[in-house]
């Protein structure tokens, strides 16, 4: 696990709490291609959040934190899921 989602997990610092802007990595069954959006706003409270996030398709869901969920923080313009480190490309996704 990185370092910010283990964070996430320990909920212990504001430092750990996802922004509007960072992405969102759901991983798949079956080794399909993980899912990748952008977070837009948070929703409910500490201890409870949850995102709405703008997927590549353009519409939007909420995301709830689970396991198989990771959150990339945005590191500059242009950066996304993909590599894993949060410098790639916005990704290219398909399926629901």
């Amino acid at each position: 696990m990185d370092p910010f989602n283990a964070c996430m997990a320990r909920r212990n610092s504001k430092e750990c709490t996802p922004r509007p802007g960072d992405w969102v990595e759901v991983q798949q069954p079956g080794g399909k291609r993980p899912r990748c959006g952008q977070i837009v706003e948070l929703l409910g409270g500490p201890g409870r959040e949850h995102f709405q996030v703008r997927w590549d398709e353009n519409y939007e869901s909420m995301v709830f934190p689970r396991p198989g969920v990771r959150v990339i923080r945005r590191r500059g313009q242009g950066a996304g899921c993909g590599s894993g480190d949060g410098a790639s490309a916005s990704p290219k996704v398909t399926g629901p």
